[in-house]
């Protein structure tokens, strides 16, 4: 099944249907909701959150879940149908993560760094794509064929950042900007992929 969204929990969430050839194994334990002081972001999600994330996206067990752990520098993989984690990928301060389509490719905004991450999720082979300062979210068309992240810049005022790269999936390189209202936030395509929404500091760019 396509990729499907599942509202917001922590910083963000993107949801993957991947063939069970394909999907990676359900056999890592669930993290703990205790832990010491100043633990993983991990350890922080507890069970009910998981449980949030399989109810949303029912019991497909070929679904898996994409979290990016508020306060922490990684994200999360979840299997949904058994409502546990089962890996995690490393991110400086990833706050917008998104799926392609077909599961096979995971995008991750890098917020403390100047790239946005393409994970392939069964072999966790990663690739940064230099984009610009502080991306702060990502979206992937619904055809797959291009990603948007918005680069947030240096500054939210003036002479802040005010573009979105466009990153061409297949090469794995960016192709363009679209330029933006001033330190662009959060980036979301209509179903048809026909328009992209860019929340900025300012208001709404179409």
């Amino acid at each position: 099944p396509a990729a499907s969204p599942a509202g917001t929990l922590g910083t963000a969430l993107a949801l993957a249907g991947t063939p069970a050839t394909k999907a990676p194994a359900a056999t890592a334990p669930a993290a703990s909701a205790a832990g010491a002081a100043g633990g993983t972001s991990r350890a922080a999600i507890s069970k009910a959150a998981l449980t949030a994330i399989s109810q949303s996206a029912g019991s497909d067990p070929n679904y898996y879940a994409y979290l990016s752990a508020a306060g922490g520098d990684e994200v999360v993989e979840v299997n949904v149908a058994a409502a546990s984690i089962v890996g995690t990928f490393s991110a400086d301060t990833g706050e917008g993560v998104a799926a392609a389509p077909d599961g096979s490719e995971i995008y991750i905004a890098e917020t403390g760094q100047y790239s946005v991450l393409a994970v392939n999720p069964a072999t966790k082979s990663q690739k940064a794509i230099e984009v610009g300062p502080y991306p702060q979210d990502v979206a992937v068309s619904p055809d797959g064929k291009v990603v948007y992240a918005t680069v947030t810049g240096g500054d939210t005022g003036p002479g802040g950042s005010g573009a979105v790269a466009v990153i061409d999936p297949a090469a794995g390189t960016v192709t363009g900007d679209i330029k933006t209202g001033t330190a662009p936030r959060q980036v979301v395509f209509s179903p048809d992929g026909a328009t992209a929404y860019v929340t900025t500091e300012t208001g709404i760019d179409v």
